[in-house]
This record gives C-alpha cells, structure tokens and sequence, in this order.
C-alpha cells in the first residue's frame, strides 16, 4: 500500500527503502505500517535536493564569448 500511495511499483519501493533517510516501518503484529507524514517528508525533502533555485547569471555565465570579430562598416567619403 505504501508503494502505492508514493505512486511507485513494489519493487520500486523496496529499492528506495534502503536509502538512509527513509523513514522505519512500524510494526503492528505481522503487518509492516508506514506512516504517511514521514512518507510526505521524505518525498518533500527528495524534491527539495532535485530542485535548484533558478538564477539567470548561471545562463549568462554558460555562454561562451564569439570567436568572431565583428563587422564594421567603411564609410567611403
């Protein structure tokens, strides 16, 4: 149910488990429980690392300078 809750396949899920900030399983007898809030968190926080804010110097600074001179017009008098 986690797995679907988060969007992804079983076997999707068991991959991300492994990472270290996911958040422990709850046990309750033989059922494994997940709860949702730390779900939301750990999602939140995986969006957060992926998303950087946008700053437009970094295009400005990508740019590379021409190699080109450039024209200039002769003026016959």
């Amino acid at each position: 149910m986690a797995a679907a809750y988060l969007g992804i396949s079983e076997r999707m899920f068991d991959q991300v488990r492994t990472l270290a900030n996911f958040p422990q399983s709850i046990k309750f007898g033989r059922r494994i429980l997940w709860d949702r809030k730390a779900l939301d968190v750990f999602v939140d926080r995986l969006s957060a690392e992926a998303l950087e804010p946008y700053d437009p110097w970094d295009d400005i600074l990508a740019r590379k300078p021409s190699n080109r001179r450039k024209r200039t017009r002769s003026v016959e008098r």
